[in-house]
């Protein structure tokens, strides 16, 4: 077990596609380190999430949204500042994958993805951005792409998520000069897993 260091201590942590799985697995290390945690999904299952950490003994919200939909992010980080504090790190997990051949392929499919695994970065990225610059801090972006950026066997997932990473110096380089110059070098590029639920 990794050595848990306190290092998030008073810190905000809010985590997408945190239900379960690896989205869960971060929440829940970021709680040990001493963040006060919000989860978010577009599934009831997330409210078990929280109440599953805050039985654990940490603080813990929850919020059933559309990572895609403008007005529900801007309302997300508005109920996350209200009730734990001003976001100090947010990661981008909620993400969907279809797996078809081109031929296959629909149009509703490909809108799908995009609209999850692009727009709904930026619009993520770009609202938890703008509130850590208004209040002066120094705060972290974090994306969860997948190691299908560099493996590429599921074409429209692999090409998104290596334009995640290339989405992610974009972001970087545009903050040069400012607080969040830094928040955004890289993804998290994970693999494939059996179990539905992993502790980072």
């Amino acid at each position: 077990m990794a050595q848990e260091l306190k290092q998030f201590e008073n810190k905000v942590g809010v985590v997408m596609g945190g239900s379960r799985g690896i989205g869960l697995g971060i929440a829940e290390r970021f709680a040990k380190e001493g963040a006060k945690v919000c989860v978010t999904a577009n599934e009831k299952s997330v409210h078990d999430a929280a109440a599953h950490l805050r039985e654990a003994g940490f603080e813990a919200l929850s919020v059933e949204m559309d990572v895609t939909d403008k007005a529900q992010v801007v309302a997300l980080y508005e109920e996350v500042a209200s009730k734990l504090g001003e976001v100090d790190v947010s990661v981008q997990n909620a993400g969907v994958i279809t797996i078809a051949k081109l031929p296959d392929l629909t149009e509703g499919e490909w809108d799908k993805v995009m609209a999850v695994n692009t727009k709904g970065v930026f619009l993520r990225c770009q609202k938890a951005a703008t509130r850590m610059l208004r209040a002066g801090k120094t705060g972290r972006l974090i994306n969860t792409a997948s190691g299908q950026a560099r493996q590429g066997f599921v074409c429209l997932y692999a090409a998104l998520c290596g334009e995640q990473v290339r989405s992610a110096r974009h972001y970087a380089e545009s903050r040069q000069g400012t607080r969040i110059d830094q928040h955004y070098r890289e993804c998290i590029l994970p693999g494939h897993r059996h179990d539905r639920h992993v502790v980072v």
